[in-house]
């Protein structure tokens, strides 16, 4: 699962997209009412509850300040993001961490370049 986020236009909502890469469905994306506060209340659960193997970060304007209060949130949950945006789990079993995820990259490269030019 990929998941783009993101703060609109009005920076009173954040707004979650989420594609699933193996199967190269667009799911119905998850808004977030409220500014950054709220949002650092629940991306961290909704990260949690549904595991998404990478997240894109808007990284434009406000983008900037989620991503780095995000990011500070995450990591005292054990929840590491790398420079490309892959999830590690410091709390989870060997076999989880390692487990290996069949990502189509044509498909996922595909339906990223899809959402911008909706978003565009």
């Amino acid at each position: 699962m990929l998941w783009i986020i993101g703060i609109e236009k009005h920076p009173d909502k954040t707004v979650i997209q989420r594609i699933n890469l193996t199967t190269g469905e667009y799911l119905m994306p998850k808004t977030i009412k409220g500014w950054l506060d709220e949002a650092l209340n629940v991306i961290p659960i909704e990260v949690e509850r549904h595991r998404p193997q990478q997240i894109i970060f808007d990284i434009y304007g406000d983008g900037k300040i989620l991503k780095a209060a995000l990011l500070k949130v995450l990591e005292r949950e054990k929840i590491i993001i790398d420079e490309f945006g892959v999830l590690n789990w410091g709390d989870t079993s060997e076999e989880r961490r390692f487990a290996k995820v069949e990502v189509n990259q044509e498909l996922r490269d595909k339906m990223i370049k899809k959402y911008w030019k909706l978003r565009f």
